[in-house]
């Protein structure tokens, strides 16, 4: 079986630095490898995939390489040249997941069971995303949750006691634990605890991959009076041993030291449900560089609490550009939530921000047409933007005075100017622009941390005279 788990995945072969080469069998329509089109090489660099360009090689099928030689030059032209070659089995990928490689070597150890679980749970999922379309799987999952209960105990009744579940899977839920907030250990530590990665990387290393692949860790050191260098621990450790050796020869050296350890979140990270759940979005989602770092927002909900650096007042958006999760666990009927803080200097909002629950909806179709005021033909090619009122629940009539807009999708309205759009339950807000869109602005004015005054957009319940809140505009 270990062999047909390695077959169904790309094995990561070799690297050099953070350049990886893999081989592996392409997937039929199926979701199944085609073994008679022979291996198939990728290529990763820098965390991205390199795909063949067939208009300058014949040697391509859907951007991989049917040649190791033609990879190899790829790979080569791409690797750090200062780095060493490593040809040895590190990772086995399942379309964009990276699994450690005792996934396979370790399939068949008698002493946990733990590998073979996470391969039938990454081989399930690849095999699901492959072989069928997005409403081909909630189609699936709404027959699974029609089949009949069954009978388990009832752990708060007699021995015997039983009571019927179904078969029902849709919540998901984050706390502040698991959420790791990145930032340096010391210098930082009010903002982190000092556990940039809190529990983070013990569910992702159980889970079978390599918490390498949704963030970094830098050595910030000094030596002497020089300026702050950025190292790996692998150059921390090499550049340390060389000050032991030098001093030993009798070299008079400022040895190297340690200034503080920095965890960057990488731009996968803010791809994952933990992240898309629990704040949204990050720096690389919006498009916004901030150079070595990848700011967040805040990931609580007072205007004390802060992100950072130009998200530093930014705030989450839970469960943003998904239609089909939505935050569950902020509708309080009859209360009054979000106030201006004492200081009447910004908002802060009384929800449970440590814990995001979220809720799935098979949904159901929304739609319309565009027109123009006061004209009957509609507008065409116009795209339409989907929120939801995070303060909104499954009551007919929405019982909570709060608005608080998140962003769950758009689609863009045909020739006739009709759209349609498979929304969630929940109060929604469907706004229709027309034009050339250019994010230029938007992201200058989040850089710039002037996006602050934008929340108004997001607090209003209706609005005819509408400046979209730059976040809301980029995702």
């Amino acid at each position: 079986m270990a062999d047909v788990v390695a077959d169904h995945s790309y094995e990561v072969f070799k690297s050099k630095g953070d350049t990886y080469m893999a081989r592996g069998f392409s997937l039929d329509s199926d979701g199944i490898p085609d073994e008679t089109l022979g291996l198939h090489y990728r290529v990763w660099s820098g965390g991205d995939i390199i795909s063949c360009d067939s208009t300058f090689s014949d040697n391509c099928l859907n951007g991989d390489f049917n040649s190791e030689q033609a990879a190899n030059s790829t790979f080569s032209n791409n690797a750090d040249v200062s780095e060493e070659i490593v040809n040895s089995v590190s990772h086995y990928t399942f379309g964009e997941y990276w699994y450690t490689a005792d996934l396979v070597e370790e399939y068949t150890s008698v002493s946990t069971g733990i590998h073979r679980a996470n391969s039938h749970i990454a081989l399930t999922v690849q095999l699901l995303t492959n072989a069928l379309s997005e409403d081909q799987i909630i189609d699936l999952y709404n027959d699974i949750i029609n089949m009949d209960g069954y009978e388990v105990q009832d752990y708060e009744g007699a021995p015997g006691e039983t009571i019927t579940r179904n078969h029902e899977i849709r919540y998901f839920a984050v706390d502040d634990k698991l959420y790791p907030r990145a930032g340096r250990y010391n210098s930082e530590a009010g903002y982190n605890g000092g556990r940039p990665l809190g529990i983070f990387g013990a569910p992702t290393i159980l889970s079978g991959q390599d918490y390498n692949t949704f963030t970094n860790e830098v050595y910030e050191t000094v030596r002497g009076d020089d300026v702050v260098r950025e190292l790996s621990r692998e150059e921390v450790d090499a550049a340390m041993l060389k000050d032991v050796l030098d001093q030993q020869s009798g070299a008079n050296i400022d040895p190297l030291q340690v200034d503080d350890i920095r965890v960057d979140h990488l731009p996968e990270f803010f791809d994952t449900m933990l992240a898309r759940s629990y704040v949204g979005y990050g720096a690389s989602t919006l498009g916004a560089d901030a150079g070595s770092t990848n700011p967040q927002p805040k990931q609580q909900l007072l205007s004390s609490d802060r992100g950072t650096n130009f998200l530093q007042q930014a705030y989450p958006l839970p469960g943003a550009m998904m239609n089909h999760f939505v935050i569950a666990n902020w509708y309080s009927p009859n209360e009054t939530s979000i106030f201006l803080n004492q200081a009447q200097t910004g908002v802060d909002i009384n929800a449970n921000a440590d814990v995001k629950i979220m809720k799935y909806y098979s949904g159901a179709e929304i739609k319309g047409t565009v027109y123009m005021e006061d004209e009957e033909i509609g507008l065409l090619n116009t795209r339409i933007l989907i929120e939801r009122d995070a303060f909104s629940g499954e009551d007919a009539i929405d019982g909570d005075d709060d608005t608080y807009w998140i962003p769950i999708g758009f689609t863009d309205a045909d020739e006739n100017g009709d759209w349609s759009f498979t929304a969630p339950a929940g109060r929604i807000r469907v706004s229709a622009f027309a034009g050339i869109y250019d994010d230029t602005e938007a992201i200058q004015t989040i850089q710039s941390g002037e996006h602050q005054s934008g929340l108004v957009d997001l607090l209003t319940d209706v609005n005819s005279d509408r400046e979209v809140y730059a976040i809301t505009s980029i995702l």
